[in-house]
């Protein structure tokens, strides 16, 4: 994952965040594990929802969007 290089400033930066799925197809077990200790309370980890399965749904999406605020 390209992420490791630049990761210190991702763990030392409030600007950066996640939000996946437990069972997006596209993150193996160990890069999700990754992210989690990386972003760590910035990490929004849903439980299911596949890749981008979650952005239907209101609340998911404002999340998101007051993250950016």
């Amino acid at each position: 994952m390209s992420l490791r290089s630049i990761d210190a400033y991702l763990r030392s930066s409030d600007k950066f965040g996640v939000m996946t799925n437990e069972n997006d197809y596209i993150l193996t077990s160990e890069e999700l594990d990754y992210l989690k200790g990386l972003f760590g309370k910035r990490a929004k980890i849903y439980p299911r929802g596949g890749h981008l399965g979650n952005l239907e749904y209101k609340d998911n999406l404002a999340y998101m969007v007051d993250f950016f605020k």
